[in-house]
C-alpha cells in the first residue's frame, strides 16, 4: 500500500523538485519489493509522467540555423517575471518635495523646487536669483522612469527650459546632464535637491499672507508678507514696506513692536483696507502657531488674526 501511494503521488506531481522527493521514497520501496530492471522501467515511466502532466514553466527554445537547443531552468523563468526590488522606484519613499539652489551660468543661482507625486506627475519651479523681480518659472506635467527604476525624465520640459533628467536617491534627487548622466567636475556636488519636510522654524522664512480675520486675501499689486530674523521683522502690507522689532518667548509668544512703514496710498480701497487690517493684526498678536508650513497669529484664545504660508520662492 505504501508503494502504491508513493507511486500515484509521483505520477501526479507537477514540479520536478517534488518529483525528485517522491522518487527517492519510491526507490526505497522498490528496493524492498522489486529488482533493478523493474526499477529502471518505473523510472522511465515517472520521468515521462512528470514532464507531460506537470505545467511546463519554460519550454525549450530552438534557434533557427543552430542544431543545439537551449533550455531554461524553471527558476530562471520565474526570476524574469519578478520586478527588481533594489531600485529607487520600488525600495524608497521617493514621492514628495525636493528643494535647493542649483548652479547658474549667468545668475546667482537657480532656486529650484521639484514636487514628485505618486500618480506620476511633477511640478518644477525655478527662480533665477539676481535677475530682477521676475517670479519663478513653473513647469508641470508627467514624468517617466527609465528601465533601471533609478532615473526619471520630466516629459513636459523641453531642452533649454530647465533640467529634464534626475537620478532619485534616498532623501535626494541629483540633476543629470542632457544625456541622463551624472554631472562631473568641480560643481558636481552642487546639482542636488534635498527632500523637504514641513517644520516649525519661524525665522528666516518668507511668510506670505493668505488670510485676515478669516477672509482669504485677494489679488493685490504687491504680496503682503513678513520675514523675521534676529529679533527684527520686515515685510510689505500690499502697498507699503514696513519694518520693526519682534520679541519671541517660549513656547509660542510673539510681540511685534515699533513698526514703521512708508506712506504710499494703495490704488484701490480694498488694498488700503487690507493693509490696515494687516498692520492691526501684527500690533495685536501675542501668540503664534506653525503647522504644516502655515503660520497663524492670534491674540490669546481668540480667532486667528492672520494666516501665512511659507513661500520657498519669496525674496
Amino acid at each position: 500500500m505504501i508503494f502504491l501511494k508513493n507511486f500515484m503521488g509521483i505520477k501526479k506531481c507537477i514540479h520536478r523538485h517534488i518529483c525528485l522527493i517522491l522518487l527517492l521514497k519510491f526507490i526505497v520501496e522498490m528496493k524492498r519489493i522489486f529488482f533493478y530492471p523493474a526499477f529502471l522501467g518505473a523510472f522511465l515511466f515517472i520521468s515521462s509522467s512528470c514532464n507531460q502532466t506537470g505545467k511546463q514553466l519554460t519550454p525549450p527554445v530552438s534557434h533557427e540555423g543552430n542544431d543545439s537547443i537551449q533550455t531554461f531552468l524553471p527558476h530562471e523563468a520565474i526570476d524574469s517575471m519578478i520586478p527588481i526590488a533594489d531600485n529607487s522606484r520600488l525600495s524608497i519613499d521617493w514621492a514628495g518635495t525636493y528643494r535647493g539652489v542649483l548652479p547658474c551660468a549667468d545668475c546667482e543661482g537657480i532656486k529650484t523646487e521639484l514636487v514628485l507625486d505618486e500618480s506620476g506627475t511633477f511640478r518644477l519651479g525655478m527662480l533665477y536669483m539676481g535677475k530682477g523681480k521676475s517670479g519663478p518659472v513653473i513647469r508641470e506635467g508627467r514624468f517617466e522612469w527609465d528601465k533601471t527604476g533609478n532615473k526619471i525624465m520630466l516629459k513636459e520640459v523641453a531642452e533649454g527650459e530647465g533640467p529634464r533628467h534626475f537620478q532619485v536617491g534616498e532623501e535626494k534627487v541629483f540633476q543629470l546632464d542632457l544625456k541622463g548622466n551624472r554631472i562631473t567636475g568641480e560643481l558636481a556636488e552642487e546639482y542636488v535637491l534635498s527632500k523637504y519636510y514641513p517644520d516649525t522654524i519661524l525665522e528666516d522664512k518668507y511668510w506670505k499672507l493668505i488670510e485676515l480675520q478669516g477672509r482669504k486675501i485677494g489679488k493685490m499689486l504687491k504680496t503682503p508678507y513678513i520675514i523675521i530674523l534676529n529679533e527684527k521683522v520686515k515685510g510689505n502690507g500690499g502697498c507699503n514696506t514696513f519694518s520693526g522689532s519682534v520679541k519671541i518667548t517660549q513656547p509660542n509668544k510673539i510681540f511685534f513692536q515699533d513698526l514703521i512703514s512708508t506712506k504710499m496710498a494703495c490704488v484701490d480701497q480694498d488694498g488700503n483696507r487690507t493693509e490696515s487690517l494687516f498692520f492691526d493684526a501684527l500690533n495685536k498678536a501675542d501668540q503664534f502657531i506653525i503647522r504644516n508650513d502655515t503660520l497663524t497669529l492670534t491674540k490669546g484664545r481668540m480667532a486667528p488674526l492672520a494666516k501665512f504660508v511659507f513661500d520657498f520662492f519669496g525674496e
